[in-house]
């Protein structure tokens, strides 16, 4: 819900909240982090869509949820595989953020992988 509200609390949101004055992104520090930025546009998310072969040259957030409509595979199943990578993304955001731990794209798939194998 607040993913596709654009509610989540990401940096740019916290910054104009006057929550936090820095609104750029902890992984790149290129741009402010918004949500489209820390799932699609940020050079760790679009390294990480890339690797699974989703490259996301034209993606928009919406697109994430839209685009498991032209796959041959259960639309809940895609829901729950876009929902397991976009924690991920986020998990590894708030590792860097509160652990400063900086999570590499080969263990953030590896993680999504170990989940959707549940």
């Amino acid at each position: 819900m607040a993913l596709s509200k654009n509610m989540l609390n990401t940096r740019a949101l916290l910054a104009h909240k006057t929550i936090i004055d820095d609104s750029s992104c902890p992984r790149c520090n290129n741009i402010a982090e918004d949500r489209d930025h820390l799932f699609i546009t940020c050079p760790a998310a679009s390294e990480m869509w890339s690797t699974i072969g989703m490259p996301t040259i034209s993606f928009d957030q919406d697109d994430l949820w839209t685009h498991n409509r032209h796959t041959m595979l259960h639309p809940d199943i895609c829901s729950f595989a876009m929902t397991t990578i976009m924690w991920r993304i986020w998990d590894a955001r708030d590792s860097l953020i509160f652990r400063q731990q900086n999570t590499p794209c080969n263990l953030i798939i590896t993680r999504i992988i170990e989940d959707l194998a549940l």
